[in-house]
């Protein structure tokens, strides 16, 4: 009789540890299954968001060109914003072609007078982000200095709602303007006189 008790806790116990194998397996296959749901949901999160971000940077671009001459026209007049094909005949004979297509790719380009010089025209080439960092700056600066390679003046700004430190510092080191939700940051004249002297 105890021999028979023993086989049959024996085979209870054999019952439940595959129960128990079964559980650990069905538990392991939920683990993944919630893994691969978290992972395909930050996935997408992620996609959300950059398509937010550049859905944003699009309505800041257009509200930047739209808005223009009430940002500038403190030191511009007779404000224009122009197109690649209203500077195409300016800028090729002095650029290479990548220069040529890395210039097109400004967000916004536009010319001005001066106040003070009604005679004297400026350019301006701004880069506009959300979040401003220090590669918006060197795209700025960059494409204002291959304005002033093909000899014409030009002021380099950026304009966003924040900027990163990092961007700040390369900001006030290469003379680049800083438009922080409409405010200008930054010396307009130093940046002129860049501008001047070397265009």
């Amino acid at each position: 009789a105890s021999e028979e008790r023993f086989a049959r806790i024996e085979a209870i116990l054999e019952r439940l540890a595959e129960s128990q194998s079964r559980t650990e397996a069905e538990i392991a296959e939920l683990r993944k299954a919630i893994d691969l749901f978290r992972q395909a949901a930050q996935e997408r999160f992620q996609k959300l968001e950059d398509e937010w971000a550049k859905l944003l940077g699009r309505y800041l671009e257009e509200q930047y060109a739209k808005h223009i001459y009430s940002y500038f026209g403190h030191v511009l007049c007779r404000m224009r914003l122009l197109t690649p094909s209203d500077i195409d005949d300016l800028v090729r004979p002095a650029l290479t072609i990548a220069e040529v297509k890395d210039l097109f790719l400004a967000d916004i380009i536009a010319r001005g007078r001066l106040l003070e010089q009604p005679d004297q025209q400026v350019y301006l080439v701004m880069e506009v982000s959300r979040t401003i960092d220090e590669s918006d700056v060197a795209r700025a600066r960059r494409r204002a200095d291959l304005m002033r390679k093909a000899g014409l003046p030009c002021v380099a700004a950026v304009g966003g709602e924040q900027i990163t430190e990092a961007g700040r510092l390369e900001a006030e080191h290469s003379q680049v303007l800083c438009m922080l939700d409409g405010n200008l940051e930054g010396d307009w004249q130093e940046s002129l006189a860049r501008s001047l002297q070397e265009g």
